[in-house]
């Protein structure tokens, strides 16, 4: 399975060259064998729930093992929280 996850903040958190624009939170999911041209999200789609949940264990895994905690961060605490990563 070749599978690619993406998580959009919707906020800059203070880092420069980002827009100051503030949107929801979004991911997007692909199966890159099905949909190499990343033409549909399927993020919502029941036949990925379980893939998802243990890509975004991974990613938080990850973060974590990098040193990527954002401890200055309040914002972004709060996004990950919201978003049932923490």
């Amino acid at each position: 399975m070749m599978n690619k996850l993406i998580f959009f903040y919707g906020d800059r958190l203070g880092m420069t060259g980002s827009t100051d624009y503030v949107s929801e939170p979004s991911w997007e999911f692909y199966d890159l064998l099905k949909d190499p041209h990343e033409d549909h999200n399927a993020y919502s789609d029941p036949e990925y729930q379980a893939v998802i949940r243990k890509m975004k264990k991974e990613m938080m895994r990850l973060k974590a093992e990098t040193g990527d905690t954002d401890p200055d961060s309040e914002r972004m605490h709060g996004i990950l929280a919201a978003q049932g990563l923490e």
